[in-house]
């Protein structure tokens, strides 16, 4: 069969976000050239019903027989509701889409013709990032195609769930998201499907990321716990390359000076020189965190002589 003409299965997983940020994810896969879809709204909020019947009536409205929706009966965060979404995908591919983010109308489309062979079992793409209103900018992965799992270990080249899109079989094979992760969930399953098969990089630009506050990138311990299982599961990997090790644990380092976390920086650090002493990373990195921070002091300090 022509990838083409394949059932793809569209998981949008939905946790407390404003109802018109929904629609334009959903609408945006129902706008997909590729029609052969099927789409599956996994609600991960069971204990709002009024939110529950908006949704309803929500997906109800657009009369789309392709649309479905999945309430979870307990909160189990959005890796359970991919998980949920996958056990009732029947398509030979599989798409995730965080409902704050959306897609173009030819992201499914051109990521089929990704899969030139039976190998390969996921294709990835740029995307949009959006920072605010008058904020947009192209965000290019790594660019390779084939065995990424050495790429893979210097950080997520891939980028999230809605860059991507997924041989189902695959996940048969590799398993799906680790629930037991509060962070790198999908840098995890990554891993795993680069260990199992091909990855394709698709150079076409279509999705818009919206970036948000509530992040979980922005919480100190859920980074920190999904980094460190995730370092853990992959140790022996890790240990063949000490060069990647060390600049790994500098790079996570120097998220925790960004976040103001300076006794886990400096955990962090301590972990790096001990894996790997002679490093240019073990200087770079500590370099550009502190120097990030002075250069937002300054401007505040600016701004507050000017105000």
């Amino acid at each position: 069969m022509n990838n083409q003409d394949c059932l793809v299965s569209v998981v949008i997983t939905t946790y407390k976000r404003p109802l018109f940020i929904l629609q334009r994810a959903i609408e945006s896969v129902l706008k997909q050239t590729h029609t052969n879809l099927e789409i599956f709204v996994v609600d991960d909020q069971p204990e709002d019903r009024q939110r529950i019947r908006q949704i309803q009536e929500t997906i109800h409205a657009y009369k789309d027989p392709r649309l479905s929706y999945i309430g979870l009966k307990e909160h189990g965060g959005a890796c359970k509701a991919r998980n949920v979404g996958i056990q009732h995908a029947n398509g030979d591919f599989i798409a995730f889409l965080d409902d704050d983010d959306c897609w173009l109308p030819q992201k499914i489309e051109k990521q089929l013709e990704g899969f030139i062979n039976e190998d390969i079992g996921m294709v990835y793409s740029p995307y949009i990032n959006i920072a605010d209103q008058s904020s947009e900018k192209v965000f290019i992965p790594c660019q390779k195609s084939g065995d990424l799992t050495q790429d893979l270990l210097w950080f997520n080249c891939i980028g999230g769930c809605s860059m991507t899109l997924i041989r189902s079989k695959i996940l048969k094979i590799c398993g799906v998201f680790d629930e037991s992760l509060l962070s790198c969930q999908d840098y995890d399953l990554w891993m795993r499907i680069a260990q199992c098969s091909s990855i394709q990089f698709v150079p076409f630009v279509g999705i818009k990321k919206f970036d948000r506050r509530d992040s979980i990138t922005n919480n100190i311990h859920a980074t920190n716990q999904g980094f460190n299982i995730f370092i853990q599961k992959y140790q022996h990997l890790y240990q063949q390359f000490p060069n990647i090790y060390n600049y790994r644990l500098n790079l996570q380092g120097y998220r925790m000076i960004r976040m103001k976390s300076f006794k886990n920086a400096w955990l962090y650090y301590k972990r790096a020189l001990h894996v790997k002493f002679f490093s240019r990373y073990n200087i770079l990195w500590p370099f550009r965190g502190y120097y990030h921070l002075l250069k937002i002091t300054i401007k505040k300090h600016l701004y507050s002589a000017n105000a």
